[in-house]
C-alpha cells in the first residue's frame, strides 16, 4: 500500500490476542513472503496432478544410451544457446603429442607385421668333453676353497646358509675326485 508522500507500507493489523501491529515502511516492489509461491519442481508438480512423465525417443528395457546419443546429437546441431553448431575446443599442447605417439606406435605395429623377420641364428660353441671337465673341476676346487674359509672362522657365527655349504664338503670332494679321474682317462 502506498503513503500519501509515495513510500511503499505494510498496513497496520490486528494480532490474535487484540493488540495492534505498527505500520511498517518496505522498498518498492516488496512482495511479502506469504504471498510468494513456493518452488516446486515440474516432476513434482506433474506426478501430483496425474500426467505421466515424459519419456523421448525408444526406452525399451533401461535402452538410455539411445537417449544419451539423441540427446548429444541435438546437441552438435543446435549447440549450447540459440542455433550455432559446437565448436571443438582446440586440442592442448600434450593432447597433440599424444596423438602422434599413438600414430607412431600404430604405424611401427604395422611396419613390424608386415616384415617377415628371419629367425635369429644362435651359434653354440662347440665344446668338448675334456674342456667341459676341466671346467668343473675348476668349480668344484673354488668350492672346497671358500670351505676352507668358513672353517677357518667360529663355527657359531656362522649363518644358516653358510653351515649348510660346510655339510656339502664330503659330497663335493667325490665329485672332484670323479671328475679328476674322468679327466686323467680321457687325456691318456
Amino acid at each position: 500500500m502506498k503513503n500519501v508522500d509515495g513510500t511503499t507500507v505494510i498496513a497496520a493489523t490486528l494480532r490474535p490476542d487484540g493488540t495492534k501491529r505498527k505500520e511498517r515502511r518496505v522498498k518498492p516492489g516488496y512482495v511479502p513472503p506469504d504471498e510468494i509461491a513456493a518452488y516446486d519442481a515440474s516432476q513434482q508438480v506433474r506426478t501430483r496432478r496425474g500426467i505421466k512423465p515424459k519419456r523421448t525417443g525408444p526406452v525399451t528395457a533401461g535402452n538410455w544410451s539411445a537417449i544419451h546419443a539423441a540427446r548429444n546429437e541435438k546437441a552438435k546441431t543446435t549447440g549450447i544457446v540459440g542455433g550455432g553448431a559446437v565448436k571443438a575446443k582446440p586440442k592442448t599442447k600434450a593432447q597433440r603429442k599424444n596423438e602422434a605417439r599413438k600414430k607412431r606406435k600404430e604405424e611401427e605395429k604395422k611396419k613390424a607385421a608386415t616384415t617377415v623377420s628371419e629367425p635369429d641364428i644362435v651359434v653354440v660353441p662347440v665344446v668338448s668333453e675334456g674342456e667341459q671337465l676341466e671346467k668343473n673341476v675348476r668349480k668344484l676346487k673354488k668350492k672346497l676353497r671358500q670351505i676352507a674359509e668358513l672353517e677357518a672362522l667360529d663355527v657359531s657365527t656362522l649363518s644358516e646358509a653358510q653351515q649348510k655349504k660346510l655339510a656339502t664338503k664330503g659330497t663335493l670332494l667325490q665329485r672332484l675326485s670323479i671328475a679328476e679321474t674322468s679327466l686323467q682317462s680321457l687325456t691318456r
